[in-house]
């Protein structure tokens, strides 16, 4: 049995009904990795109207904590995007954990080079930033120690799919797919 030649595959995958079956075959694949993290457009626009909720309240000096805003260039727009984020500080370093991956805050941080800012509140001067996203063998211990971090937090990774439960041993299994972020001091 000889190989196909170049020309018979083009032909096949000129074919309609090749073609549909790939279009089917492509969307089923997305289909089961939504279903999979159980990750949909209503549930990024929940995340970003409690975001919008969280940073309302801050401006107002409403919140009894303070809650560390990363602003980031827009990759396409340029226009200045606020985060609020969970900042873990441990042994001198400081981390953030994308807890959604994709996420566009993540994207954001990753076209312009890791450079941003970071305010503590609304009065505070921001402080200019690299996120440098960690390597996994140091991304494991941060994620590992992320439910005491953030239970709120992991728990809406749980609500939204992310992980199946709030534990270190399913967030150290988020090695790879969650990125863990140091943040260091731009110079």
């Amino acid at each position: 049995l000889s190989p196909p030649s170049h020309a018979h595959m083009l032909t096949v995958l000129g074919h309609p009904l090749s073609r549909v079956t790939i279009f089917v075959s492509c969307t089923l694949l997305l289909f089961h990795w939504a279903h999979r993290f159980r990750f949909t457009l209503y549930d990024a626009l929940q995340i970003k109207h409690l975001n919008d909720d969280l940073l309302a309240r801050r401006d107002r000096g409403e919140l009894p904590f303070e809650l560390p805003v990363l602003t980031v260039p827009g990759r396409r727009s340029g226009t200045p995007r606020h985060t609020p984020l969970t900042v873990y500080a441990t042994g001198g370093k400081r981390f953030v954990v994308g807890g959604f991956p994709g996420a566009d805050w993540i994207v954001n941080v990753r076209a312009a080079g890791g450079r941003a800012t970071l305010s503590t509140g609304p009065d505070a001067d921001p402080e200019s930033v690299v996120l440098v996203e960690v390597p996994p063998e140091q991304a494991r211990p941060v994620l590992e120690v992320w439910p005491q971090v953030t239970p709120e937090g992991v728990g809406i990774m749980v609500e939204n799919g992310v992980v199946a439960e709030p534990t270190p041993a399913a967030l150290g299994a988020l090695t790879g797919i969650c990125p863990v972020f140091r943040i260091d001091p731009a110079r």
